[in-house]
């Protein structure tokens, strides 16, 4: 009994989070602080990592369901998965802990 992820209501509520106000708008600057920005800095605090959660619930979203139960799949890429989800369980526990400590 699994529940169905709908993705358009998480579509929504994403886009909905990331209305920014003119003072809030994503400012980038040319530089070359950042490869991963394609040497962009980004002065947003959250908008872009928002639309980056969103990229990664939808593309987990789809990979759940593209895999077969019973399906093998490489070991590259169960690792690659392995990696990803470690990643984003010591950012949630960081924030997590940083949200219950100011909470104090």
């Amino acid at each position: 009994m699994s529940e169905k992820f709908d993705i358009e209501k998480l579509r929504e509520a994403v886009e909905k989070s990331l209305t920014l106000t003119e003072s809030k708008k994503v400012k980038i600057h040319q530089g070359s602080h950042s490869a991963k920005t394609g040497g962009a800095i980004l002065e947003n605090k959250s908008g872009q990592t928002k639309q980056n959660l969103f990229q990664l619930a939808v593309y987990s979203s789809k990979l759940h369901d593209m895999i077969n139960e019973n399906q093998d799949l490489d070991v590259d890429l169960r690792e690659r998965i392995t990696e990803a989800i470690n990643k984003i369980s010591f950012v949630y526990h960081k924030l997590e802990y940083k949200n219950y400590k100011e909470a104090e």
